[in-house]
């Protein structure tokens, strides 16, 4: 038998009594639930009780994440066991929004129909992410005018193996020694992170600027002559669309991203805004190398990613194909 923390109860019961009472009150034609399937089965004892279609947003298998974490025998058993509830949430719902085509693909594979479902990738706000708007000099705050800049945005959890950043950045400071690695963000590795640069002698070509409020990223983006996109190839991540590669191609910047995940690889072999290479810290070292020894065509790439974006990802467009499956829902 599955059992949760007493909180987990009483929070679930008392979003249950609030729901009664809304709809209870009014008429709702659809609900949505994005990834949490304990509220998912509250969702479709609604749409039976009412009458409502219900769909689903899947955008990350958590529980594949919190035994990936936790990496015991007991976590391995809850996930499987809450695996089991996610596909009776995913065959009962009306209309599921998988975030990419691989995603699809393995939910057909699992019994889930694909006439109603459609992948529902990662997007940007092009208009907060231009440009334009950033709201700061970065290069000047941290003193590093003249220097090449390597960014990396996101977050610095152990489970994602960022030490092949820095092992890659040793290498390409014996090409380019005046660079600099900008790691913009937090997480549970990132003092690990910060001891590895020091062993490693390059701590004082190494910025960690920590969490940003969200409104300044485009800023630090803006900063940048290099976006990465390391991600590690673990089955949790391989069908997951990164949402740093869109917000990095909407500031108009070239991007070295590793081609074991699905949708990056595909967006990027499609527009040829930035280089593929393995998660291998010589891999990511020759692709930063590559494009650095070629800076001409850097800009280049910055210009086709940032059309390809507003074209394909922006959330304009993906809300109007979301909006086409609700009339016809």
């Amino acid at each position: 038998m599955l059992f949760y923390p007493g909180w987990i109860v009483t929070y679930y019961y008392k979003k249950f009594i609030i729901l009664n009472q809304i709809f209870t009150l009014e008429n709702y034609d659809i609900i949505t639930v994005k990834d949490d399937f304990l509220s998912a089965l509250l969702a479709i004892y609604f749409k039976n009780k009412y009458g409502m279609r219900f769909v689903f947003q899947y955008t990350f298998p958590i529980e594949g994440y919190k035994y990936n974490k936790a990496n015991s025998i007991y976590a391995y058993y809850i996930s499987k066991i809450q695996e089991y509830i996610q596909y009776y949430v995913l065959k009962r719902a009306d209309f599921v929004f998988p975030i990419s085509k691989s995603m699809e693909f393995i939910l057909k594979s699992n019994g889930v129909s694909n006439l109603k479902m459609m992948a529902l990738p990662m997007g940007v706000n092009h208009t907060l992410f231009s440009p334009e708007e950033r709201k700061m000099n970065i290069k000047e705050a941290f003193s590093i005018g003249s220097s090449k800049v390597i960014l990396y945005l996101g977050s610095m959890d152990k489970i994602r193996s960022l030490e092949i950043i820095f092992y890659a950045f040793t290498t390409v400071l014996k090409f380019y020694p005046n660079s600099v690695l900008l790691m913009v963000g937090d997480g549970d590795s990132k003092k690990d992170l910060e001891n590895l640069s020091k062993t490693l002698h390059i701590a004082k070509n190494v910025i960690f600027t920590g969490q940003v409020p969200y409104s300044d990223v485009p800023s630090y983006i803006a900063a940048a002559d290099i976006c990465l996109s390391p991600i590690a190839p673990l089955d949790i991540y391989k069908m997951s669309s990164p949402t740093k590669i869109f917000e990095y191609m909407a500031m108009c910047k070239p991007i070295v991203a590793n081609e074991e995940i699905i949708d990056q690889k595909e967006v990027i072999e499609e527009c040829k805004c930035g280089i593929l290479v393995k998660f291998e810290s010589d891999s990511f070292a020759n692709g930063i190398i590559r494009l650095l020894n070629d800076f001409d065509k850097l800009e280049n790439m910055g210009k086709i990613g940032r059309t390809w974006v507003i074209k394909n990802r922006s959330y304009e467009i993906l809300a109007k194909k979301v909006e086409k499956v609700f009339v016809r829902l």
